[in-house]
């Protein structure tokens, strides 16, 4: 429902009654309500309003209540405040009972909040930045993750962030939970050539089931990883590079046979030598019961480069 009053200016009031979102978009569902007020000229255009989702589906996502708030005094220069606040929520796997996002400010001056109480994983997340022409430069100044039942990861200093015209740049991240630390940077030039690296120390494998969304299972998963790596992607595609991945060891055990593991091996090692015209992977480790795996990977010439 539109109401628009008279005038030099655009003036209107739209009301949204969607009681069925799966007849406007495919794969959808839900009911959305809001209530916006638009006025100004265009192409300077201002939107106020709110609007309110109950039982929202899109795919296999879906949020049993979202409200948000949008003010928007010039859509013609990017500035205002969108205001998200989501219960219910469900995404890739991961449960949220409660979801808030907040972001403000103006192209020159803006920030963005993130924080999420889940079953799997909390988390907040706060960066601020500023866009000159085609240059967007920003910090990610919080990142706190809290896997279930483990402890949580902290920031370990403020992180640049960078992108102009299709080159991306990202100052070494650190996250530590303790002892555990993982480590990346990152970036990119305009052409697509990308070069990145890690650092691995005292990562739990139980994280790796965390993030996968699967922390639900009647499994545990034990062990730390230990690695560092360092790779060149041609903007083709091509890798370029070295990486590896260590484990003194490690198990899988069923929740309710404790005693009697999966899988358990010890002295894992896996490496990679990556270049354009071949690459190179081994894995070696002892398993249980005196078992070994010992494997190589060879592949070699220009059109079986890895991508």
């Amino acid at each position: 429902q539109i109401d628009a009053r008279a005038g030099m200016r655009n003036d209107a009031d739209v009301k949204l009654a969607i009681t069925s979102l799966g007849d406007w978009l495919p794969n959808a569902g839900g009911h959305l309500y809001g209530h916006f007020k638009i006025g100004g000229k265009l192409p300077k255009l201002s939107i106020n309003g709110q609007l309110q989702g109950k039982s929202v589906v899109w795919q296999q996502q879906r949020a049993d209540s979202l409200h948000l708030i949008a003010g928007i005094p010039d859509i013609s220069h990017p500035a205002g405040k969108l205001d998200l606040q989501a219960t219910g929520v469900h995404l890739q796997g991961l449960t949220f009972q409660q979801v808030n996002l907040l972001a403000e400010g103006s192209q020159g001056d803006h920030r963005l909040d993130i924080d999420v109480r889940g079953t799997q994983l909390s988390g907040e997340l706060s960066v601020h930045g500023s866009l000159k022409g085609t240059a967007w430069n920003g910090t990610l100044a919080t990142l706190n993750l809290d896997p279930q039942g483990m402890p949580g990861w902290r920031l370990q200093q403020p992180v640049k962030l960078g992108y102009n015209d299709g080159a991306m740049s990202l100052s070494e991240l650190c996250l530590s939970a303790g002892d555990p630390l993982l480590c990346i940077t990152a970036k990119q030039d305009k052409a697509g050539n990308l070069d990145a690296s890690y650092r691995l120390h005292a990562l739990p494998l139980a994280l790796l089931l965390n993030a996968a969304g699967e922390a639900g299972l009647p499994m545990r998963a034990d062990g730390m990883l230990e690695g560092n790596g360092k790779l060149h992607r041609s903007a083709a595609g091509a890798l370029d590079g070295t990486a590896s991945i260590t484990s003194a060891r490690g198990s899988a055990t069923y929740t309710d046979h404790a005693d009697a593991p999966l899988l358990s091996y010890d002295q894992l090692r896996v490496n990679a030598e990556l270049s354009p015209t071949s690459q190179r992977i081994e894995v070696h480790s002892g398993l249980d019961q005196g078992g070994h795996l010992d494997g190589q990977i060879t592949i070699a010439g220009n059109q079986q480069s890895l991508g």
